[in-house]
């Protein structure tokens, strides 16, 4: 794994990284832009067995307590676009969702044999919240959640170096926070497990990129990527693709309920894009 250097940005709180490729010896002479991208994951409201239709988890939500708990304690379904980086982050500053992560415009360095010789993104991550189950009309409550921890740390950017050129990983995973864990485990007998979700990029120096999206069946995803890269502007661009989580068949639902209290749920969500990217040549101050 190549080394990396992070630092704190002012507004929007994004992370500036680098990583460089141990085997490069050249120099770069090209560098390769790729589109931004992010996801967020929230509940949906459900406050009766009606609204869910012909969910096949609304067989559980009849029989379930905890099922009616984990619904109403839903966020607002996230909007279409984030044209700039400012209404991402306003966005996240209400807190109203479970978790959301973002990479911003990843630069490839290449030197003249298409080798890749660095990497510098910036990255976001947030965990939301979680309102309270009932009586949230009267009483604007919201618990925060948790990050990952234990056997579900695997919180960072990883970059691989290849021959053909780089492949980014940006994960995420989180959880209830503690209160509303061990108010859920009287209901259930058991604690919850870690969901997630992850961001990968593979960039190769003909410079078009391959994107996804993989995450667990709870919760809900957005996933957003740039339309164009238009240089002076940024954005995560408008929603591509998703999931919602009472969509997902009812066996989907019960593997990620029977992982470990500190494990994370299978991987139930898979979504690909293919990108055109910005290719140009290096100038002495991008380097």
């Amino acid at each position: 794994m190549a080394g990396e250097r992070a630092l704190i940005l002012e507004e929007p709180r994004y992370i500036t990284k680098e990583f460089r490729n141990p085997a490069a010896s050249m120099s770069p002479v090209r560098m390769v832009t790729a589109a931004s991208m992010a996801a967020v994951g929230w509940i949906p409201y459900f406050g009766c067995q009606e609204a869910l239709g012909d969910s096949p988890l609304r067989e559980r939500y009849v029989k379930e307590l905890a099922m009616r708990l984990l619904f109403a304690s839903g966020n607002p379904e996230p909007q279409p676009e984030f044209w700039s980086d400012v209404r991402f982050w306003d966005r996240l500053a209400l807190g109203d969702f479970r978790a959301a992560l973002a990479l911003r415009r990843p630069r490839v360095f290449f030197d003249a044999q298409g080798r890749p010789v660095s990497v510098r993104m910036e990255t976001l991550r947030r965990v939301g919240r979680t309102p309270i189950p009932y009586g949230r009309e009267f009483l604007q409550i919201q618990m925060k959640g948790r990050e990952g921890g234990g056997d579900a740390r695997r919180d960072a950017a990883h970059v691989r170096f290849s021959n053909l050129g780089v492949e980014i990983v940006y994960d995420y995973s989180f959880k209830l926070g503690r209160l509303a864990d061990w108010a859920g485990a009287l209901l259930t007998a058991k604690l919850a497990p870690f969901a997630w979700m992850e961001l990968r990029y593979r960039v190769p120096w003909s410079g078009e990129a391959n994107l996804s999206l993989h995450s667990s069946a709870v919760p809900s995803t957005r996933w957003y990527v740039e339309d164009r890269i238009n240089p002076g502007t940024s954005g995560h661009g408008r929603a591509v693709g998703g999931a919602d989580m009472e969509r997902h068949e009812a066996v989907e639902f019960e593997r990620f309920v029977d992982t470990s209290s500190e494990g994370r749920g299978p991987r139930v969500i898979s979504l690909h894009k293919t990108v055109p990217c910005l290719n140009e040549a290096i100038r002495g101050n991008e380097l």
